[in-house]
Parts: structure tokens; C-alpha cells; sequence
């Protein structure tokens, strides 16, 4: 498929407002949190701080799979969770800048890890004490999203540059 510098282009606006909305996800972690480090110690508070942990991950999937679906469209539906993450850690030569340096992807892995058991606990109860342990993952996770996602938009754009 031939891409246009609009093409490209496009797709920075799109996870642009990924990103925008990111804020808001945040915003409503930190709340869940503040409760808990407040005193709140009903299994619902941790629910509410796991569902949390849930959505941010689901955006950064998102914004990974309109990359992905812009650059190459092709990943195996059975394991395509944990593919997108690595495939995000190389750079496809000719085709795209990576995203994640290889440095960057256990936290990620572990927000992807809590995230499937989190919305696939149903015999179990969620356990505060691994809520606590995947929420202390979540400042750096953010701000190296933050970071990667300036980097990457500032590839792209050239990318678009060198397209027109």
C-alpha cells in the first residue's frame, strides 16, 4: 500500500488526540489511587483503580493498533495482544520508525498482562496487593508513553516530508 504525507499526517492527528485523551485517563487513575491511599479498603475501590489501570492500557493498545493498521495489517489473532507490543519495539526499515526501544516494553507487558486477567477474573477476586503492584507501574509507563509518542510524531512527520 502506498502511503501519502497526508496519509501520515493523518494518522499523527489521530494519536494526537490518543494522546489528548490520555489526560482524562490519568486524571481518573489518580483519583481511584488517592481514595485508596486515603484509607479506602473495600474490594470495589480496587475495582474501580483496576478498571482504571484497564482503560489507559486499552488506549495505548489502540493508539498501537492505528500504527499498525497504517504500516502493516498483519497480526496472527491469536497472540495478537503481546505481538503488538514487540512488533512496536522494531523498527520495519523503509516502512516505519519503531516506537518502543526494546528498554521500554516490561511495563508494558505487565499493563497488558493485568489488563487480560482484570477483565477476565470472574471465578477470582482481584487481589489489592497486585493491584498496588501493577499501579506503581503506571507513572513511568505514562510518562515514557508521553515521551516515545513525541518522538514517534516527530518521525512520522518527517516521514510525511519525505513523502510529499
Amino acid at each position: 500500500m502506498k502511503r501519502s504525507g497526508d496519509d501520515i499526517r493523518s494518522l499523527v492527528g489521530l494519536l494526537d488526540a490518543d494522546l489528548a485523551h490520555l489526560d482524562t485517563l490519568v486524571l481518573e487513575n489518580a483519583h481511584a489511587e488517592e481514595r485508596i491511599i486515603g484509607g479506602a479498603d473495600d474490594p470495589l475501590d480496587y475495582a474501580a483503580l483496576g478498571y482504571t489501570i484497564h482503560n489507559l492500557y486499552s488506549l495505548i493498545e489502540n493508539y498501537l493498533l492505528r500504527i499498525t493498521k497504517q504500516f502493516e495489517n498483519n497480526l496472527d489473532s491469536a497472540t495478537w495482544h503481546a505481538d503488538l507490543l514487540d512488533r512496536m519495539a522494531a523498527e520495519v526499515p523503509g516502512v516505519r520508525p519503531r516506537f518502543f526501544e526494546p528498554t521500554e516494553m516490561d511495563a508494558f507487558h505487565e499493563l497488558r498482562a493485568f489488563r487480560h486477567v482484570f477483565r477476565n477474573i470472574y471465578r477470582t477476586r482481584l487481589r489489592a496487593e497486585k493491584v498496588r503492584e501493577v499501579q506503581r507501574l503506571v507513572p513511568e509507563a505514562v510518562a515514557s508513553f508521553r515521551r516515545t509518542h513525541a518522538r514517534f510524531r516527530d518521525a512520522l512527520l518527517a516521514l510525511a516530508e519525505e513523502l510529499d
